[in-house]
């Protein structure tokens, strides 16, 4: 099993690693990954801490939920690893 720092992490698992997994199982876990991650920086804002509306995971948060976001969206995104222990 796999802990990961950030929800990019996670995405560059998904995409870089779990190849063998078809585009659109990648997609929703990508999707409910977002989803949580989103929640969770809203709650963290209510809460005085939180990131920028324009820091750019908050802005592939954004794009997971609009009605054009598909797998080669996420292949565009510049992702990288940050895996916690």
């Amino acid at each position: 099993m796999y802990s990961f720092k950030t929800v990019i992490g996670y995405w560059t698992h998904l995409r870089e690693k779990e190849r063998l997994v078809s585009d659109d199982i990648r997609l929703v876990e990508v999707r409910k990954s977002s989803t949580l991650w989103r929640n969770h920086l809203e709650w963290a804002r209510q809460q005085g801490h939180g990131t920028s509306r324009h820091d750019p995971t908050w802005l592939k948060l954004q794009q997971t939920v609009e009605d054009n976001f598909s797998w080669e969206v996420v292949m565009s995104w510049k992702l990288g690893y940050n895996r916690g222990g």
